[in-house]
């Protein structure tokens, strides 16, 4: 799938970085991102700990 995007940026001269990484410990300075995506899988979240990681401007909410 990651290839599948890097070719599609690519494609569209999108400057685009993939992690794959725990929302908890990411590896990115805080605040240093626009946005962040994780499908389907934030009842698997330490969710205090991945709000930290990504700042207090981060919102880890469901919606539907």
């Amino acid at each position: 799938m990651l290839a599948q995007a890097r070719q599609l940026d690519a494609q569209e001269r999108a400057d685009v970085e993939y992690r794959v990484a725990t929302a908890e410990a990411t590896g990115l300075a805080t605040a240093s991102c626009d946005a962040f995506s994780a499908g389907q899988c934030r009842h698997w979240f330490d969710r205090p700990s991945a709000a930290a990681e990504h700042g207090a401007s981060c919102a880890l909410e469901e919606r539907s």
